[in-house]
């Protein structure tokens, strides 16, 4: 179910970077502010037919920025119209950026990608793999990985680290209280062990992880500096980073929004600010 939504939500975001970008070069440098400009058209068509409540995009060729235009609410409880600079949560987006920073590092010959990741972290020398539950006991087994797992291997998801919200068998690990869920958000899960050996398949999990405290540990710099350095420098720059908002601008943070497998209607957050904190609940909403 979830890998159906994701691809889901996938294929709409490609679906309108692809109208966009595809627009975007028959306009070239066309001013945002003609009402005829087929982009906003496309975007505003989308918030018209309720096929998303809001939505920012900007186009950048060169050096320069061609388009930006912001469409529909920020907050629909609110009625609060989206901005250009509206601050979206990007998730699993931040991976891409990670890895853009790793290679970087790798570019000025400060990481190597088929070195062991245990040269930067010696703690992952001594990483086990989960090779299941015993049927007697009920505890789970663990094995030393037929290989040292590698920086290229984090890069590429088939370092044998995963989530367990992906991963029934790690899901049940974590039950155990052998480690700590992820959904805590600390970094109490980096001590959960491999699902495979190295190398051997592909599964999404943890590996961006560590390639973020491995930027930071050969940078010296935390993962937001050095986010600043491959995202900032790019046309439109990049204002407002990081795990944690700012108190200030919790107000321009995006409701979160997705659609259900079944009945197809949104679900969005209804957020309320108290004792300095922002606390949310999803609620549907049958309109949209």
């Amino acid at each position: 179910m979830p890998a159906f939504r994701r691809k889901s939500r996938f294929s709409r975001i490609i679906l309108v970077a692809t109208l966009v970008t595809a627009t975007a070069l028959t306009l070239s440098a066309q001013s945002s502010t003609k009402a005829s400009n087929p982009i906003d058209q496309v975007l505003r068509a989308a918030v018209n037919e309720k096929k998303i409540p809001g939505v920012v995009a900007m186009v950048a060729v060169a050096d320069k920025v061609t388009y930006q235009g912001a469409f529909g609410k920020r907050d629909t409880t609110e009625n609060i119209e989206m901005t250009a600079d509206s601050i979206f949560r990007i998730a699993s987006m931040t991976k891409p950026i990670t890895s853009v920073a790793v290679m970087q590092l790798v570019e000025s010959g400060r990481v190597k990608l088929d070195e062991p990741a245990a040269t930067y972290f010696p703690e992952l020398a001594h990483v086990q793999v989960f090779d299941g539950f015993d049927a007697s006991t009920g505890k789970a087994k663990l094995r030393p990985p037929e290989a040292l797992l590698t920086v290229r291997q984090l890069l590429t998801h088939t370092s044998g680290f995963a989530y367990e919200f992906f991963d029934p068998e790690l899901q049940r690990y974590v039950a155990t209280g052998a480690v700590p869920s992820a959904r805590q958000g600390d970094d109490g899960f980096l001590k959960a062990p491999l699902m495979f050996d190295p190398g051997t398949r592909w599964e999404y999990g943890i590996s961006t992880d560590w390639l973020g405290k491995l930027v930071e540990k050969v940078s010296g710099q935390t993962r937001e500096a050095s986010a600043c350095c491959s995202a900032s420098s790019a046309p439109g720059g990049w204002q407002h980073r990081g795990a944690a908002t700012a108190p200030f601008k919790t107000s321009a943070i995006l409701q979160r929004w997705r659609r259900t497998l079944f009945d197809r209607k949104r679900l969005h957050e209804v957020c309320a600010h108290a004792a300095g904190r922002r606390k949310c609940r999803q609620q549907a909403d049958p309109e949209i």
